[in-house]
This record gives structure tokens, sequence and C-alpha cells, in this order.
């Protein structure tokens, strides 16, 4: 663990709030459990705080920013129609 991970833990902190800026500075975002915030060990934005753009709108795109899908990961298709994407970016030429 480290040494973010254990200050949660040590002082019980069972929630933290992500918050983002939008594109006038209001705050937007949501609270999640510590263990989906150190997800991997490491702080993670959640994905659910990314999916409006800065304007506070739906985003409509999506774009991985590590990786193509491709045969191996075409299940991420069904994840992204099930969020309500209208298209994405990532698959990438062979």
């Amino acid at each position: 663990m480290n040494a973010i991970g254990e200050w949660l833990q040590q002082r019980e902190i069972s929630e933290v709030e992500v918050l983002v800026p939008d594109m006038v500075g209001n705050a937007r975002g949501k609270f999640i459990p510590t263990d989906q915030y150190l997800n991997g060990g490491l702080p993670r934005l959640p994905e659910s705080i990314l999916v409006q753009s800065v304007t506070g709108e739906p985003v409509k795109g999506f774009r991985a920013a590590a990786f193509s899908l491709d045969q191996t990961n075409a299940w991420g298709y069904d994840v992204l129609l099930d969020r309500d994407f209208r298209y994405d970016a990532s698959l990438a030429p062979f």
C-alpha cells in the first residue's frame, strides 16, 4: 500500500470526494469508496466524473488513452454503448 492508502486507512476514511472544475470553475465531482480511488494502489479519477465535458454536457465520444480496441477486447464496444457513447476513436490501424 502506498503512503496515500496508508494515510486514508489510518484515519478510517472510507470515501473520497473527487472534484474537477468545469470551464467556468464550478466544481463537478462525486464521492467514491477509497478502494476504488486507490484501484491498483494508485489514486485514480473515476470514469463517471469524466463522462461530462468541461461544459457540463454529456460526452459523446470515447478515446482510450493507452490502448486500442480490437478483436481481443471487442467487449469494450458493448460497455461504451451501455454508457451512451455515440462513437469511439480508440481503434488504431494495424
